[in-house]
């Protein structure tokens, strides 16, 4: 192999792997919780990792005016995710685990 060859390797080397970023996949089942990405995969629960905010639901305050004054009041998200949602997700780089951040809006 001559010198001109041999950079030609050690440049292909050096080539990153293609990477998929942030992606879109959706929900098909809450619980156990399955999402389809693309045409044929499905990922189970085992494979994800789910923002806290999505997996155990939350609290949301808000202030409602009465009339005669403003109440402070909580909202209880049970259950954020539901079959047929947009959630955006990012696989690690052996598409192994798949970390799914929020809801598409």
């Amino acid at each position: 192999m001559n010198s001109i060859e041999k950079m030609a390797q050690l440049f292909k080397e050096r080539d990153n792997p293609y990477i998929i970023n942030v992606t879109v996949g959706e929900v098909l089942s809450p619980a156990p919780l399955k999402v389809k990405w693309g045409e044929n995969i499905i990922i189970e629960e085992k494979d994800l990792v789910v923002a806290k905010l999505l997996k155990g639901g939350f609290t949301v305050q808000y202030t409602d005016n009465t009339g005669s004054g403003t109440v402070t009041r909580n909202l209880q998200i049970a259950n954020p995710l539901q079959a047929g949602d947009k959630v955006i997700i990012l696989p690690d780089v052996d598409y192994k685990i798949f970390y799914v951040i929020d809801k598409v809006g």
